[in-house]
């Protein structure tokens, strides 16, 4: 999945996890479903994230194709450069 052309930031800052075979009932059904999260240090807001709402549910509809719209969340957390850690660092130090 490319989703670093919506960053202003190289793609090995870009994690994506899928974890498949859960148990989550969305709405009472049991209907496959989504529930992620996106954290980012900055590029996101209002605007911002109906872009990536549209290129996140995009593509995860094409990889599995049997989740509908309307069973796909995603929360955003707007991180703080400080709070993030990354190769004995936090992002306060690399950016």
């Amino acid at each position: 999945m490319k989703f670093s052309f919506l960053f202003s930031f190289l793609c090995w800052y870009i994690i994506i996890h899928v974890n498949t075979d859960q148990l989550i009932s969305f709405g009472g059904g049991s209907e496959p479903c989504a529930s992620s999260t996106l954290m980012s240090i900055g590029a996101l807001g209002r605007e911002e994230n109906k872009k990536h709402s549209a290129a996140f549910i995009n593509t995860l509809r094409r990889l599995c194709v049997k989740i509908v719209i309307f069973k796909i969340y995603i929360h955003y957390s707007n991180a703080n450069k400080a709070g993030i850690g990354y190769v004995g660092k936090t992002f306060d130090d690399l950016l």
